[in-house]
């Protein structure tokens, strides 16, 4: 196989990864009105299958760059393949919710070593004078991930089953694993940089940055259920802020932290990032919530659903093209500002809209969001990783990786909360939720979600402004 050849299939595998990865965290959310009436379980209790799945990918992301080092990009990639099919076969096929939130936790593990291989093997095995392209071929695949996932998602489950959006995964990523096996090298970063006698890894380090962000995810998802002031949810909170505390803590004495904290030293990476937090905080939120809209006041099928959200994943290719262009010839910081600020107003329009009879408000909302975000996500992109010191860029868009995937695991939390605040309190509230629960609350808590939308879009504007790169940095 001739060199370009190599590295063209190098490529291919890697994005493929990262399509597959970004793919099972938007393909489910359609099927989630389903799964609740299936499983007779409430909003709160079918946003943990979203959430099994984010939160485990996020916490686990850093753990698995540091098994990279140690046994190399494609054992980590194999067995990630393993892990993210098995995962997927056990999520087609539970008796209950319980069996699949833990086959999503599963999943979420195998899809943080896809991410994490992927990236790993575009800066290990290709030259650098290309590997810019295929760092470019990764993030078109992510954003092909998640634009995709609405209607196909949708047309799995309108035509076939719920249960099928996780069993497709079964083929597909025993091909996928074939394909990393033949294409990728032995080597790894370790065998080239002299890394082989790193310190071990930082086991309890993920274990407090899983245990506190799965309590503060409990914490928002039982808090309609338990009560706000109850000493349940409280109990959550303040133990889920004493780990993450004290997993700071620990993070900065580690000579290999998993995360590195020093990072946020320079203000202007730490408020473009907190931006990047808040940005993908509300694009998560909506994917969550828009499907429970659409089927319960619009009454829509989830194929048809899906058809609709397709709206928002041909409008954002199309703008994509040209944002990264723009973003030559603009401030990134003010074109992020500004797409924060046409974001926001898109959320409000559609807040005031909602009760509207068709769906003319709702292709308006998703086309004006989806040209928002396009003008948000390359430029912002560009901005964050461009801060990056010479030899950092590793670690940089690691950190820039897990405050996007954080964010898109507290987002989906506060729309869930924000929306089941709003309902009355009933044992089967997702259960045909059109028939059990009034139209006007119903109204009310997508309302309130959506206005929730409005002030997350003003903080990432402010912190777009905040984070623009000061000289001296």
């Amino acid at each position: 196989m001739d060199e370009k050849r190599k590295y063209r299939w190098i490529v291919i595998s890697s994005a493929f990864a990262a399509f597959m990865s970004t793919l099972d965290s938007y393909i489910v959310n359609i099927s989630l009105p389903t799964i609740a009436k299936y499983f007779h379980v409430g909003v709160d209790k079918a946003s943990l299958v979203t959430l099994s799945f984010f939160l485990f990918i996020t916490s686990t992301l850093p753990l698995v760059g540091k098994f990279v080092d140690k046994i190399g990009i494609k054992k980590v990639f194999i067995t990630g393949y393993v892990i993210f099919t098995a995962g997927s076969f056990l999520c087609g096929i539970p008796p209950n919710l319980g069996m699949l939130l833990m086959a999503r936790c599963l999943q979420g593990i195998g899809g943080a070593m896809l991410v994490n291989s992927a990236y790993s093997a575009i800066s290990a095995f290709l030259p650098k004078e290309i590997s810019g392209w295929g760092f470019s071929a990764l993030s078109i695949a992510a954003s092909l991930g998640i634009t995709v996932g609405a209607p196909v998602g949708g047309f799995i489950t309108g035509y076939f089953s719920w249960r099928w959006v996780f069993l497709i995964n079964i083929p597909i990523g025993i091909i996928a694993m074939i394909l990393a096996h033949r294409v990728l090298p032995e080597s790894s970063p370790s065998d080239k940089k002299g890394h082989e006698k790193k310190s071990g890894f930082d086991f309890l380090g993920a274990i407090m940055s899983l245990v506190g962000l799965s309590l503060l995810v409990l914490g928002l998802n039982s808090g309609k259920v338990h009560g706000w002031a109850s000493i349940t949810v409280i109990s959550m909170f303040i133990s889920s802020a004493l780990v993450l505390t004290f997993f700071v803590f620990w993070e900065k004495r580690q000579a290999e932290p998993l995360i590195d904290l020093n990072l946020l030293k320079r203000p202007s990476f730490a408020f473009a990032s907190i931006s990047t937090f808040l940005a993908f905080a509300f694009i998560s939120g909506n994917a969550f919530i828009l499907p429970f809209y659409l089927e319960t006041l619009k009454g829509l099928k989830a194929q048809q659903a899906g058809m609709v959200m397709m709206i928002w994943s041909v409008v954002y290719m199309i703008t994509n093209f040209f944002s990264g262009r723009l973003s030559d010839k603009i401030d990134t910081s003010i074109l992020c500002a500004s797409a924060m600020i046409s974001a926001g107003a898109s959320a409000l329009f559609f807040s005031f809209a909602l009760g509207y009879s068709g769906l003319t408000a709702t292709v308006i909302f998703l086309a004006w969001m989806a040209v928002s975000y396009a003008m948000f996500v390359a430029p912002n992109n560009k901005h964050v990783l461009g801060m990056a010191l010479p030899g950092e860029q590793g670690i940089t868009s690691g950190f820039y990786n897990t405050m996007s995937r954080l964010g898109l695991t507290v987002g989906v939390c506060i729309f869930q909360a924000i929306f089941s605040h709003a309902l009355p309190h009933h044992p089967e509230t997702g259960t045909h939720v059109h028939t059990l629960v009034p139209h006007e609350a119903l109204l009310s808590g997508f309302t309130h979600a959506y206005l929730a939308g409005v002030i997350i879009c003003a903080g990432a504007f402010t912190f777009s402004m905040l984070g623009r790169t000061r000289k001296g940095e």
